[in-house]
């Protein structure tokens, strides 16, 4: 194709291809119609943030936290069963 080197242009030239340059590189034809036919939504968001690349430190004291909270929102005999369960 372009080792011959009988031809003066290189092989990559549009003209040695014998192709026409492209004249439109980019359209939004059509893209807002298909993107509004089952609606436009916001993102979902996670359940819970990820804890991941934090201090495990403190990772670990947030989980115990949490678990002595719900207890104690329970009710009384829900943190005495945390407790016994803690101290065990």
């Amino acid at each position: 194709f372009g080792s011959s080197g009988r031809c003066s242009k290189p092989s990559w030239s549009p003209v040695h291809l014998g192709k026409m340059a492209k004249s439109k590189n980019h359209t939004a034809h059509n893209q807002s119609k298909k993107n509004h036919r089952n609606g436009i939504h916001r993102t979902r968001r996670p359940l819970r943030p990820s804890k991941k690349g934090q201090d495990q430190k403190m990772v670990r004291n947030a989980k115990f936290a949490l678990k002595g909270a719900l207890a104690k929102r329970g009710g009384d005999e829900a943190w005495e069963k945390y407790v016994e369960k803690r101290d065990a």
